[in-house]
């Protein structure tokens, strides 16, 4: 079983293309008006 350990910034270890694509759409849903992410 692979675990992923993740923080506020992001995942620790690299990962794929698409994990990191579903992470900044999470991201671009999540942020408040005017937040960068």
């Amino acid at each position: 079983m692979l675990r992923l350990i993740t923080d506020f910034d992001g995942p620790i270890m690299d990962v794929s293309d698409r994990y990191y694509r579903v992470y900044q759409e999470c991201l671009a849903e999540t942020q408040r008006l005017g937040q960068p992410v």
